[in-house]
């Protein structure tokens, strides 16, 4: 006698009629298991930002970000800095051997520092600061210059910045997908930079596109700032 589930005739020709209590177990499973599934996708999906203590904590997972994105064709950087004292040597690092080796693909490196004259005005470390700013810059510089041919002939460059505003946070955007932000603190009347924590957002969130948003309208000020 075939079973029946909802009008449903379930015996098949030549096989055992089918239980309906095992029919609707069966799918019930099933519904679980990709419910569990689901969960996980979304699980990964919303939970990409991740705190650090500092930057030394933190380059790890900017490094693999950069590694991965410098795999490709092509890869655009940018850097809001404060004195790009710390973050142009990590750069520098992973740059310079794929230059050398002629494996750098071709990249749009963003790079913006506040002016040291603007240093100056604003924090009482400024001979310090300005002094590590006037350094990667002219180590920028250096780099742009001697990799020039190699840069012309992928179709690279490298846009150096100095702006003069308060500086409020500062950070390292990866193909305008992926930003690792940090704020600067005051310490007195000194700028604590490179020892605050850091946060990864990920675009595919809304409170990351929403982060990246806010960097990038900073970031286009610094990189053009007012003439004259």
């Amino acid at each position: 006698v075939p079973s029946q589930l909802g009008g449903i005739n379930l015996q098949f020709e030549g096989r055992s009629p089918v239980h309906p209590e095992l029919f609707v177990g069966s799918v019930l499973a099933f519904l679980l298991a990709l419910l569990l599934v689901l969960l996980e996708i979304q699980k990964k999906l919303t939970q990409v930002e991740t705190h650090k203590p500092n930057l030394a904590e933190t380059w790890p997972d900017v490094k693999q970000e950069l590694g991965k994105a410098l795999s490709k064709r092509g890869a655009e950087l940018s850097w809001l800095g404060i004195t790009l004292g710390d973050a142009w040597p990590q750069l520098h690092l992973i740059l310079r051997p794929l230059a050398q080796s002629r494996h750098l693909p071709r990249i749009t490196l963003n790079l913006a520092q506040v002016s040291p004259t603007f240093l100056k005005q604003i924090t009482e470390s400024a001979s310090h600061l300005s002094a590590r700013a006037e350094t990667s810059w002219k180590e920028i510089q250096n780099f742009r210059q001697e990799f020039a041919d190699y840069l012309t002939e992928t179709g690279s460059t490298i846009n150096l910045s100095r702006y003069d505003y308060m500086p409020n946070f500062h950070g390292l955007l990866i193909n305008n997908s992926v930003l690792f932000l940090s704020h600067v603190r005051w310490d007195g009347k000194n700028l604590s930079v490179a020892e605050e924590p850091y946060e990864r957002f990920d675009h595919r969130t809304d409170r990351g596109s929403y982060h990246i948003d806010l960097f990038r309208s900073w970031l286009d000020k610094a990189m053009n700032p007012p003439k004259g």
